[in-house]
């Protein structure tokens, strides 16, 4: 039996039908884009698209709210000033794709392939983007706050003016990536490899040394120190240290010996 499913804009207008045997809006959406109709303001919420071909479409503007993009291929698409307010986006290839202004709110970008892709001044607060590819992505003036980029590959990546406050940035491979200007105020940066980093503040790193042979990051204008679970001062730091480690000389001598090394350095 054929089916006639419809794609109206955000405001009731028709802007594209299509009728076939079996129809889903995911066929649907597909064959609009292959005969290149007009989707901006497209009301797909909570539309089911997930593995879908949505490469190079034009969805500038779209409501995709709550949508199912699980594993769809977005590759180039533009999705510029699209609301994408907790859709499911995991593993979705978005490579460079448009999504400057997007809204991405409490959106699922579990491992999604983010490479190249343009995000600058989009909301990303509360996403989860943790294992995303990030790779020379735009994220400059992006609100990624209290967003979850745990274990995300941010080399060489624009963070420029971006707001990062109560990010998890653990693991986070921050390589060449450029952190000017940036709000990392109460950011997990414990464990996330700053090496070449474009930064307006001095961040040291140690690797290797306690009981854990973590990843120790410190501050120097903040007097911030990130170590496993502990983040303060180094004043803060040095008596944690004296008081977890009294009994064990070996590790109390590497920590007070870096401690040491960090107020030379200032």
């Amino acid at each position: 039996m054929k089916t006639k499913i419809q794609i109206n804009s955000v405001v009731g207008k028709l802007l594209f039908e299509f009728e076939k045997e079996d129809n889903t809006i995911k066929k649907t959406l597909v064959e609009a884009i292959g005969q290149r109709a007009n989707l901006r303001f497209a009301n797909l919420r909570t539309a089911d698209l997930s593995f879908a071909d949505l490469s190079f479409a034009d969805l500038r503007f779209a409501d995709l709210r709550t949508a199912n993009l699980s594993s769809a291929n977005l590759r180039t698409a533009n999705l510029s000033s699209a609301n994408l307010y907790s859709a499911d986006l995991r593993f979705a290839n978005l490579y460079s794709a448009n999504l400057y202004s997007a809204n991405l709110r409490s959106a699922n970008l579990y491992s999604a392939d983010l490479s190249f892709a343009d995000l600058s001044t989009a909301n990303l607060s509360f996403a989860n983007l943790s294992t995303a590819n990030l790779y020379s992505a735009n994220l400059r003036s992006a609100n990624l706050r209290s967003a979850n980029l745990y274990s995300a590959d941010l080399r060489f990546a624009n963070l420029s003016t971006a707001n990062l406050r109560s990010a998890d940035l653990r693991f986070a491979d921050l390589r060449t990536a450029n952190l000017r200007f940036a709000n990392l105020r109460s950011a997990d940066l414990s464990t996330a490899n700053l090496s070449f980093a474009d930064t307006d503040k001095r961040y040291i790193q140690i690797s290797c040394i306690g009981s854990a042979k973590r990843t120790t990051t410190y501050c120097f204008e903040d007097d911030k120190i990130w170590c496993g679970c502990f983040t303060g001062t180094l004043e803060e730091f040095e008596e944690q240290v004296r008081e977890t480690h009294d009994t064990n000389s070996q590790y109390l001598k590497e920590y007070l010996l870096f401690i040491q090394y960090l107020r030379d350095l200032k």
